[in-house]
Order: structure tokens, then sequence, then C-alpha cells
């Protein structure tokens, strides 16, 4: 992802897809784990891969973040980051976040951001409640 800038950008010039029908989806380390945010531009907050296609396409494109959370204690932000997810992580991308992603997309696509916000308030508070049964 560090260096996808360069393919996102060709990508976009061969198929002339305009920079605002770019949705990225991404990690976030600061939103707690299975939270979800949409944007649109803004800065790439420390992640490479977003400054790699901020540097190479413009930054007015859409985001889709993705709350991983923190590390706990003194563990590397790399490791965390590049870590695999225990199963009930696994479970909750399975249930909650890709279901919501494949909802969205359509409405980010059409500029719908009153149909994508509701749909992500929806979902936060479903996350919340279904998510301190499992944990």
């Amino acid at each position: 992802m560090n260096l996808s800038g360069t393919v996102v950008s060709l990508l976009l010039n061969m198929h002339n897809i305009p920079l605002r029908n770019l949705v990225v989806f991404h990690d976030e380390l600061e939103l707690g784990f299975g939270t979800l945010r949409w944007k649109i531009g803004g800065g790439h907050k420390g992640h490479n891969g977003i400054r790699n296609i901020s540097e190479r396409c413009g930054s007015d494109y859409n985001r889709f973040r993705v709350g991983i959370g923190r590390p706990s204690g003194s563990a590397e932000v790399s490791k965390f980051v590049l870590g695999a997810f225990t199963p009930k992580e696994k479970k909750t991308f399975e249930n909650f976040i890709f279901p919501v992603v494949h909802q969205t997309i359509p409405w980010i696509i059409q500029s719908n951001n009153d149909k994508v916000c509701g749909i992500l308030k929806e979902t936060s508070l479903l996350k919340s409640s279904k998510l301190s049964e499992q944990f």
C-alpha cells in the first residue's frame, strides 16, 4: 500500500476516472477497532499509502477509514499495523464492516453524503451493541 499512488494514478488516467470517484479504504490507528468513517480529502495523518496516493493524484478523493485502534503498551506501530487480526476481529469484518462497505459504495459514488452518513450512523449504533455482546 505504501507505494500504491503510482498504480492508482495510472488506473485513473488510463480509464479516465475523475479523482472524485476514487474510493480508498484504509486502516486508521486513531479510530477504535471496527469504527468506520468516511471523508473527502484531507491530510495523510502519517499513513504512507495515503500520502503516496495524495502526492501522485491529489488529495480530494473519498476515504473510507476503518478503525484498527492503537497497539497496547509499548508495541511497535508498524508491527501492529502489519499483524494479523484475531478470530473475533475477523468476524467483526465479516459481519459488520464488509456489509456496510458494500452498502455505502454506490452512495459514495453518487455523492449522496446524507445517505452515507446515515448508514454509518446506524451501523455504529448497531455495531456497538453487537460488539459488546462478542467481547
